[in-house]
């Protein structure tokens, strides 16, 4: 069924008061900072959305590798939404007549064979067969999030980032789905005994010359001369000592600025100190010719616009006269304007110039250089008006965190500020949301028995009642309990007799016996070894996620939890150490854990998957996970957006029957996996003996019954998964050589 919207909104003003403490603040008490105002502004959007029910629960159980069979936010498996539907377009080039936008989370290029004046569809599409599809891919006419283009003296290349390579057209393409003539691959480069190069952010041509600025590796790699295939290696690699993880590059061929989002200087004051931007007067040489100066605490990226220098970033638009001679260089103009993703870039065609921010969603268009600090946009492209975000208007959520209570879904986003309510299971593929909250934040949270409590930031949103009608909370914690003051909330857990809040930035759990009062005193509060993501309680056990290192997951016990009390295991990220080493390879920045009642699951987010455990008893024995989601083995830790992979999964949640995973940061996917139902894993006839196994969840019933054709089969009749849910094996004399249609599965 087709999602239908309508636009109905009113406006609930929420005011927030920040009790004063019944106690003198404590040495090292910090004030809530300003961004903690004392009031603020919630709006709750009825969106009209329609879409089925999910009204049944799903037998069976989870195997390793297995499919989504749902997504929200977004549009569908392998769907884009159209040639002009884009999904965080990271980069925009151009060789004067061609414009080619990286549609970057649709793993597809754009190409517009001469420079668009309004917002028309382009002409072809890379990377996809059509402007329909968006599944990632490795062969040379795929991609798997494209990050940067430049295209020059009918040259042209792309950074295909998370497959770790430039994808070279040696002419122009000029039918949709045209594959490369070859492939450059950066990690083959690499220099023993330095971190291998890998993740091709930014990129530069003049059709004669190459640059690739590899984020992984913290390296500028430059040809001098064009490639002849890719067993062609760079003239040099500049390896700068400031460099940390190198973004994007802006050049005309003369000189060079580089903007780092890790930069290894001394941190900056601000909240970019550790962004920089690289300048060079003219263009590197050799391995040598570190940058001639460096801008702290921002990132900038743009081109030559009619001899100026337009540089975006950290939230506005910079005009320069020409390239600056010094860090203190000020801009002639200066614009507040929304630029300030990961993924920005500049073209110019047609005497107009083009730009595009990752979470703009849209291609904003000037027709000249702005004169005056309010100049706006002349159109936009990928959306009906300049002003118009379609991440907001198609509901593409960002770090989407989901909490259920098996009817309805909650979906909090720190990055949009808003909290989107699903009043019933949807059984469909990009339904929309039935209310969105705006102008809450969160980044985590927890239901329990009619109670809801979000948290991000320094804020606690409570709701005494799950709210299903656009309730606003009955109360909002903001900054602090007593002599508790929250620095980023990354995690709630919630059950009959405590609250649980997970500090980031603090790298500690505090616990409370129940909601706290605005004065009460934890009963526990665990300082950890690294900071801690999204937690979870299922009133027996704290399950803690840590990004150390070590990077682990630490399980409480939380009958007489205190200040010291240890995990009664620890989850580990390496092997031969002590009590676990989980699914071969371990984990990297889990940023979230889920108790389920029955299991532990946990996003492990940089190697893109979640690891399960069947029982309580495995995690307690220490032992490696029962099974993967997203990856086919231990092996596969790539991201891609494939219905059987995942892209940084980051959040969980149980519906009493299906796990949710939110994907984090680079995705913006939110995906139901559901149990498979019992079903005969292997049939093979062997020494004249019919062998099956059958699978299914613990202590599942099934039946299985022989048809007319099959002779001699005994046992018929019924059984049951075992408690561990080990699979049944059934085995019988049989005459005949083949089983393919003589056996068929009954679930119960």
């Amino acid at each position: 069924m087709k999602t239908k919207t309508s636009a109905s909104s009113f406006l609930l003003v929420l005011l927030i008061g920040l009790a004063p403490s019944r106690a003198e603040p404590t040495p090292g008490f910090r004030r809530p900072p300003k961004s903690m105002l004392p009031t603020e502004t919630v709006s709750v959007e009825r969106t009209g959305s329609q879409y089925p029910e999910a009204t049944n629960r799903f037998p069976g159980r989870f195997r390793t590798g297995q499919s989504a069979d749902l997504m929200l936010s977004g549009y569908g498996f392998n769907l884009t939404g159209g040639p002009l539907m884009f999904n965080h377009p990271s980069h925009v080039a151009s060789d004067g007549t061609r414009l080619v936008l990286c549609d970057r989370n649709n793993n597809r290029v754009l190409v517009w064979n001469s420079p668009p004046a309004s917002n028309t569809p382009p002409d072809l599409v890379l990377g996809q067969r059509d402007f329909l599809q968006n599944d990632p891919g490795s062969g040379l006419d795929q991609m798997n999030w494209p990050m940067a283009a430049s295209i020059a003296d009918g040259r042209l290349v792309v950074a295909d980032t998370d497959n770790d390579r430039v994808l070279v057209w040696n002419r122009p393409p000029t039918v949709s789905g045209q594959a490369a003539d070859f492939q450059i691959r950066i990690r083959e480069f690499s220099t023993f005994g330095t971190m291998p190069l890998s993740w091709p952010w930014g990129l530069w041509t003049d059709g004669r010359r190459l640059m690739v600025s590899a984020t992984q590796g913290g390296a500028l790699m430059v040809w001098k001369e064009w490639p002849a295939d890719g067993t062609t290696a760079p003239s040099f690699i500049l390896r700068d000592p400031a460099f940390g993880t190198p973004r994007t590059l802006t050049c005309d061929g003369v000189t060079l600025a580089l903007d780092d989002h890790n930069c290894r200087l001394p941190v900056a004051p601000g909240p970019g100190g550790t962004h920089a931007t690289y300048f060079w007067r003219s263009l590197p040489e050799s391995a040598s010719d570190t940058h001639h100066f460096v801008r702290q605490g921002s990132r900038l990226r743009g081109g030559s616009v009619d001899g100026s220098l337009v540089l975006l970033g950290e939230g506005r638009m910079e005009v320069h006269d020409g390239f600056p001679d010094s860090a203190t260089d000020a801009p002639k103009l200066s614009l507040n304007l929304p630029f300030g993703g990961d993924g920005i870039g500049l073209a110019v065609a047609g005497g107009r110039f083009y730009t595009v921010d990752e979470n703009l969603n849209r291609v904003l268009v000037f027709n000249s250089v702005p004169a005056r600090a309010d100049a706006r946009p002349d159109f936009a492209i990928g959306s009906p008006h300049v002003d118009t975000n379609t991440l907001r208007t198609g509901f593409l959520i960002q770090n989407p965190a989901v909490v259920t209570d098996g009817t309805s879904l909650w979906v909090g986003s720190d990055f949009d500020r808003s909290l989107y309510l699903w009043k019933k299971r949807p059984d469909t593929s990009g339904a929309h949301p039935d209310l969105v909250y705006r102008g809450i934040s969160p980044w985590a949270g927890a239901y329990h028995d009619g109670r809801l409590v979000m948290g991000g930031q320094g804020r606690i949103w409570i709701w005494n009642q799950a709210p299903k009608d656009g309730q606003l909370p009955d109360r909002v914690i903001a900054g602090r309990i007593g002599n508790v003051v929250f620095d980023q909330i990354r995690g709630i857990a919630l059950d009959a007799r405590h609250l649980a809040v997970a500090d980031y930035g603090q790298q500690k759990v505090h616990v409370w016996s129940g909601i706290p009062a605005t004065d009460a005193v934890p009963v526990a509060t665990l300082a950890l070894s690294g900071r801690p993501g999204r937690i979870s309680s299922d009133g027996t056990y704290l399950a803690v996620p840590i990004s150390g290192p070590p990077h682990a997951v630490a399980i409480y016990r939380l009958e007489g939890i205190t200040d010291a009390s240890q995990p009664v295991v620890t989850l580990l990220n390496r092997d031969n150490v002590p009590p676990v080493s989980v699914a071969g390879v371990g984990f990297n920045l889990p940023e979230g854990a889920l108790l389920d009642g029955t299991r532990l699951w946990v996003a492990d987010t940089s190697y893109n998957r979640v690891l399960g455990w069947n029982s309580m008893e495995e995690v307690l024995a220490g032992a490696r996970a029962s099974l993967i989601l997203g990856a086919a083995d231990t092996s596969d830790v790539g991201p891609n957006i494939g219905r059987s992979s995942l892209f940084m999964p980051g959040s969980l949640a149980w519906d009493g029957s299906c796990l949710w995973v939110g994907e984090f940061k680079f995705s913006s996917r939110l995906l139901r996996f559901s149990p498979r139902p019992v079903a005969v894993e292997r049939a093979a006839v062997e020494q004249g003996r019919l062998q099956l196994e059958i699978h299914g969840a613990p202590g599942q019933e099934f039946s299985v019954q022989s048809s007319t054709n099959l002779l001699e089969w005994k046992p018929e009749g019924t059984g049951r998964i075992p408690s561990d849910g080990s699979r049944v094996s059934v085995s019988s004399v049989v005459d005949g050589a083949s089983v393919g249609n003589f056996l068929r599965t009954l679930e119960q």
